[in-house]
């Protein structure tokens, strides 16, 4: 994503914007359907100019405008190292938090990112779960990769969690492997009532809420309630 993002800063600032703009000028003034008809007309529609007129016959130059002036305006050239310095340092301060739960619970994870989203917006948190994943990608690498870089885990704790195969041995032995190693905090939050008080490797590991009074039992004040003591436990540990 870093690279992406400063090759894309590198082409927009190497741009003179200012030439950009006369070309497009010039091209506006142009009455491209005039002069295609013309050339097609006379038979020449090999010729280079309707190739080339032919292929931006089609823009909405009103809003090919419009992005063009968004540009100019954040001052992309005159800034270009400030901003790479300063995604950059974002990126490096960020802590990468993973987030481990059912995809039977996914829209409880969503309420999650709600509540973590002024931290990441701040460059305090990168957050990581199997949504990031893509057609394509090798799951096996993206998910190690995120348990590497990993320093704080959340996991949702239900029956289906706990349920999981592909939950339990890819992802939650490593968490307490790295727990256990590097000191990764491994934060539970239950949200459905489930063995997990008789998971020994998993109970020593205090909740944030009592696993007799899950997230399902609470009404939705205290279920936001709860949502935000855990952002702020985890702002308190990127902070720190």
């Amino acid at each position: 994503m870093n690279n992406d993002f400063e090759e894309s800063l590198d082409k927009i600032s190497n741009l003179d914007l200012d030439e950009f703009q006369k070309r497009v000028d010039s091209v506006r003034k142009i009455n491209l359907k005039a002069i295609l008809e013309k050339l097609e007309h006379d038979g020449k529609i090999d010729n280079e100019i309707y190739k080339n007129l032919s292929a931006v016959k089609d823009i909405d130059f009103n809003e090919y405008q419009k992005a063009l002036d968004s540009v100019k305006k954040m001052g992309i050239g005159l800034k270009k190292d400030n901003l790479i310095l300063n995604k950059q340092k974002n990126i490096n301060n960020s802590k990468t938090i993973f987030i481990s739960y059912s995809h039977v619970d996914s829209e409880h994870l969503k309420r999650l990112h709600v509540h973590l989203k002024p931290l990441k917006r701040k460059g305090l948190v990168e957050l990581w779960d199997d949504t990031k994943i893509k057609a394509g990608d090798r799951w096996e690498e993206e998910i190690l990769n995120a348990l590497n870089r990993s320093v704080i885990a959340i996991l949702i704790i239900s029956a289906d969690f706990l349920a999981s195969d592909f939950i339990i041995e890819n992802e939650l032995a490593p968490l307490l492997e790295k727990a256990s190693d590097n000191g990764t905090q491994i934060l539970p939050i239950i949200l459905k009532k489930s063995r997990f008080e008789r998971e020994k490797n998993l109970s020593k590991f205090q909740a944030l809420n009592s696993p007799n009074a899950p997230i399902l039992s609470m009404t939705e004040h205290d279920q936001e309630v709860l949502w935000d003591k855990l952002a702020e436990r985890i702002e308190e540990l990127v902070v720190n």
